[in-house]
């Protein structure tokens, strides 16, 4: 858990100095640029040059770029939120009606009173950053979710504010790769999701929850933490959500420093 506490503020901070470089206007390598000339109509006005958006090598690299990340999403985040939405119904711990009603007592003090004594100061930790994720997640996705197939962003997207993983996942496993700067947003929603401010604000936050942590000493209460997830439903499959929403968001993060400019270049960025 602590481990994917670090790797979640790396990825907050890489995230915010993103965006501070133009999504509009970021030089991307998938943009093609060869210009043909139409001998055919030279001499006739208006006719002589005919600009051309498809290099053939170009569309190749591109296609070949969008293929592979598709078959590898689809194949592994399929399973992955195939076998967490298995574990959860079939496998996960505190099933029975005394853990039941301990899982709904301790969402109602978060919900009421989060810095009461009862609540576990790390689970607290961990279940502020689950509101933060989704938000992290949305700056990512809208960027390239207009017309998305075969399912339409928008549900899942704003779903995972609720249910994390569970809507997420089957979004981040069929949809399509979008590499290129979208066209600027109409909706105002989407322009303030990917704006500066917004990145900003998710800093904050998250700077609010590192010094809750630090303050609160979140590791002494691990013991505490690990009985909780051996017994309680909540606990271990809001953990779990954790862990594979942290996993999964480096494609889209690659997705959008590659709108941005970023790792378009080089081997090591073919790679990725």
């Amino acid at each position: 858990v602590m481990r994917s506490v670090l790797i979640t503020t790396f990825l907050i901070a890489l995230r915010s100095s993103c965006a501070l470089n133009p999504l509009f206007t970021a030089k991307s390598s998938n943009t093609r640029h060869s210009v043909r000339i139409n001998s055919r109509s030279r001499n006739e006005a208006g006719r002589g040059i005919s600009l051309s958006l498809n290099s053939p090598q170009t569309e190749e690299t591109d296609r070949m770029v969008v293929e592979d990340n598709s078959i590898y999403r689809k194949v592994f985040v399929g399973i992955s939120w195939a076998v967490f939405v298995g574990y959860a119904a079939l496998y996960a711990p505190g099933r029975d009606s005394l853990a039941q009603a301990a899982d709904n007592q301790l969402l109602m003090k978060i919900l009421t009173n989060p810095f009461s004594s009862d609540v576990n100061p790390l689970f607290f930790a961990l279940f502020g950053a689950m509101g933060l994720i989704p938000l992290i997640y949305a700056q990512l996705l809208i960027p390239g979710s207009d017309g998305q197939k075969p399912l339409p962003a928008s549900p899942f997207i704003y779903g995972a504010f609720g249910l994390g993983f569970f809507m997420l996942g089957p979004y981040l496993a069929l949809r399509e790769y979008r590499p290129n700067p979208p066209e600027p947003f109409t909706s105002k929603s989407k322009e303030f999701l990917t704006s500066k401010a917004n990145a900003f604000i998710s800093l904050a936050y998250f700077a609010y929850l590192v010094v809750y942590s630090v303050q609160n000493q979140i590791l002494n209460y691990l013991p505490e933490f690990l009985a909780m997830f051996k017994s309680s439903l909540f606990v271990n499959v809001t953990s779990f959500d954790f862990l594979l929403l942290n996993f999964w968001v480096w494609e889209p993060m690659l997705e959008d420093m590659r709108r941005r400019g970023m790792f378009n270049e080089g081997n090591a960025s073919e790679k990725l």
